[in-house]
């Protein structure tokens, strides 16, 4: 059996697995210090074209769930 989290951003449950996490963009911006939330989107997507992880976004783009991979 696969275990599991959920976790609750603004009130909405996220499901999350082992090696996946989730955070706001506002958060994410915070974690790298750049000054725009678009800014730390360019790093996500530098980082995914690198295959270092992979990200989707959820709740109309407010939350960001990722992996970081092998």
């Amino acid at each position: 059996m696969c275990r599991k989290a959920t976790l609750r951003i603004d009130g909405i449950g996220y499901t999350v697995y082992p090696g996946e996490w989730i955070c706001t963009v506002k958060e994410l911006s915070a974690w790298f210090r750049t000054p725009f939330q678009c800014q730390a989107v360019s790093v996500l997507d530098e980082l995914q074209k690198r295959r270092l992880i992979s990200y989707l976004f959820l709740d109309r783009g407010k939350v960001i769930k990722y992996k970081i991979r092998d």
